[in-house]
Parts: C-alpha cells; sequence; structure tokens
C-alpha cells in the first residue's frame, strides 16, 4: 500500500492522519459545503438566542419597585423587635424579589454581550458579500476577455497587429500575466 498521495485513502493529507474517523467525516462534510464561510446560519442561532433571552426577563423594576424594596427592608427592620418571624418572612419576600432584579440583570449582561457577537457577525457576512460581488468568475473574465477582442477586431485592420494582440491575449488568460519587457 503506498504512502501519501500514493495511499487509496488519501483525501488532502492535511489532517486525514490526525482526526478520529467520526471527526474526519465531519471535517469532510464541512469541507465540501459550498457556503462555509456563510454566515448566515451563525446569525440565525445568535437571533434565536436573543429571542430566548428577551423571553427570559421580567419588566425592568423601576423607580417604584425599587422604593418598594427599600419601604419593605424599613418594615421588616421595624417588626424585627416586635415580630422576628414576620420581619423574616418578609425579608425572604424582598430576597426573592432582589433576586428576580439580579437575574435579569444577568440576563441583560448577555443579551448585550449576544447583540454584540450579532454585530460582528453581520459585519463580517456584510464584507464576505461585498467581497463576493467584487469577485469575477472565470468564465466572466473570458467573456470579457473575448468580447474585447472582437472590439480589436473590428477597429484595428492590420492583420500583423491583430495576430499580435490575439496571441498576446491568448498567453496572458493561458498562461497568467506577462509583464512587458
Amino acid at each position: 500500500m503506498g504512502v501519501g498521495v500514493a495511499n487509496p485513502n488519501f483525501s488532502t493529507g492535511k489532517y486525514s492522519k490526525a482526526l478520529p474517523l467520526a471527526l474526519r467525516e465531519a471535517y469532510e462534510r464541512v469541507r465540501r459545503d459550498a457556503d462555509l464561510l456563510s454566515l448566515r446560519d451563525d446569525l440565525a442561532v445568535v437571533d434565536a438566542r436573543l429571542d430566548q433571552l428577551l423571553q427570559r426577563i421580567e419588566e425592568t423594576p423601576d423607580d417604584s419597585t425599587i422604593r418598594s424594596l427599600v419601604e419593605g427592608i424599613g418594615a421588616a427592620k421595624e417588626l424585627l423587635s416586635e415580630d422576628p418571624a414576620a420581619a423574616l418572612a418578609r425579608l425572604d419576600v424582598i430576597l426573592v424579589a432582589l433576586g428576580r432584579v439580579q437575574a435579569d440583570g444577568k440576563v441583560w449582561a448577555e443579551i448585550l454581550g449576544t447583540q454584540e457577537q450579532r454585530r460582528k457577525l453581520a459585519d463580517s457576512e456584510r464584507k464576505r458579500l461585498e467581497a463576493l460581488r467584487e469577485y469575477v468568475t472565470r468564465d466572466r473574465l473570458l467573456t470579457l476577455v473575448a468580447g474585447l477582442l472582437e472590439c480589436i477586431a473590428r477597429h484595428v485592420v492590420d492583420k500583423k497587429v491583430l495576430r499580435k494582440i490575439s496571441t498576446e491575449i491568448q498567453t496572458m488568460t493561458i498562461g497568467g500575466v506577462r509583464t512587458p519587457n
């Protein structure tokens, strides 16, 4: 059995020895993905997560909610000497409310982080799409070259000059761009 490209199991050689079989299969599937660089699916996941997070938040506590919590603490303090059990019960209710406020704060922090991640993904996707619009396929380029040759053939009457231009353009399109001497 051959080694490297001579081996019948050779695919690209870059990761073929290092990847376990299950990971290698996933790697090959992803490698064949024509839209691999697209971030649309990533944006969709981030948007879905944002929706999920927004559903988890409760009403943002306003000044009246905060004022009620402060008043509740004051009332619990007054009850402490008269009825310690009632004071503790009131403090438990306040602690639950404060826990919700704190949980909302954590959710909002995650929302802001997720929005920032979304902004970065959207910016990267926009740049990728702009680059694709600037990309010229080989077929389109060859069509352009053929059109230029037809234009030159219509306007240049000297056959010797036409042959030189045609030969030079064919050389550039087949063998790469030549630099002038």
